[in-house]
């Protein structure tokens, strides 16, 4: 037995904005993550068939970093080139559609009912608002299965969000100039923070909390992580109360200190290892009051 490549699609990931550089942090956490999301989908299209990732250019300007993906062949020597071909495609394909899945739940809400269509390779989404899309099923598939492609694409996000350089992420086929996924910095936030599937391994854990600001977000938006202390530790969580965004944001002011009184919802996600729920994801359902710094005060005891 041997093992041999075959080549495939090239793509063409490109970081727009004021760069010509980008950091390594961010560079490398979005190429990795990448990595996963292809992994993932080559096997769900087939086990046997394993990709491989290259950086094959990287152009000036906006840095535009040409990838090629190629599958990794075990076995004899007449592997049909077409089939090769047609395997990488409709994984290229595969991974795009799950970015483009992660966008649209950021925008929309967790997905409230999946129903089949008249086309089996497809099925057909609604989320909390209403909103309906069609997606491929192997994309549902990878999203209700795989919590850890999920997690990629947020921590991608998450970094490009950190990184004010970038302004936009797209993915294209570099032979025929498809475009496969393209992202806004307006819309990173909203990606990162894109509901997750819950499974049975997932409980939500809901009280009235205290809360310390550290760092607000003065924005009006419910996609941006404040930075809190609570219980003497530092957590990130999303302020989802339209009432505090559209009102109160706009009338108080908000630092370092700043006391909330809210309603937590902390998702936690049970681990095998611990055999024990552990926390994951922070979210402010209700403020329910704002009071300013107490002096003398000490953030952290």
């Amino acid at each position: 037995m041997f093992r041999r490549i075959m080549e495939g699609e090239a793509i063409s990931f490109k970081f727009e904005g004021q760069v010509e550089e980008v950091d390594i942090n961010t560079f490398t956490h979005v190429m990795m993550n990448y990595a996963k999301v292809v992994e993932a989908a080559a096997k769900e299209v087939d086990e046997n068939s394993p990709m491989r990732i290259n950086v094959r250019a990287v152009k000036p300007g906006c840095l535009d970093v040409v990838l090629g993906i190629a599958q990794n062949y075990i076995g004899g020597l007449f592997a049909d080139p077409v089939t090769t071909l047609n395997t990488v495609a409709q994984v290229v394909t595969i991974a795009g559609g799950l970015y483009e899945l992660k966008k649209h739940l950021g925008k929309n809400g967790k997905i409230a009912k999946a129903q089949p269509t008249n086309n089996a390779q497809q099925i057909e989404i609604t989320t909390d608002n209403g909103s309906t899309t069609i997606i491929d099923n192997h994309v549902y598939n990878i999203y209700i299965n795989n919590p850890e492609v999920d997690k990629a694409i947020n921590a991608s996000f998450d970094t490009l969000e950190n990184d004010e350089r970038i302004e936009s992420l797209s993915m294209s086929k570099v032979s025929s100039g498809e475009k496969l996924f393209t992202a806004n910095r307006d819309e990173f936030a909203e990606i990162a923070n894109s509901p997750s599937f819950e499974g049975s391994n997932i409980r939500h854990v809901i009280s009235n909390e205290r809360l310390i600001v550290i760092k607000p977000v003065l924005e009006k938006t419910s996609r941006k992580k404040w930075e809190f202390l609570w219980n003497n530790i530092s957590i990130k969580a999303a302020i989802l109360d339209s009432s505090f965004i559209n009102n109160t944001l706009a009338k108080q002011a908000f630092g370092i200190g700043t006391v909330m009184d809210v309603e937590l919802d902390i998702t936690q996600e049970f681990s095998e290892d611990l055999q024990a729920f552990t926390n994951k994801k922070y979210e402010i359902k209700e403020v329910i009051d704002v009071t300013k710094k107490p002096e003398n005060q000490r953030l952290f005891n």
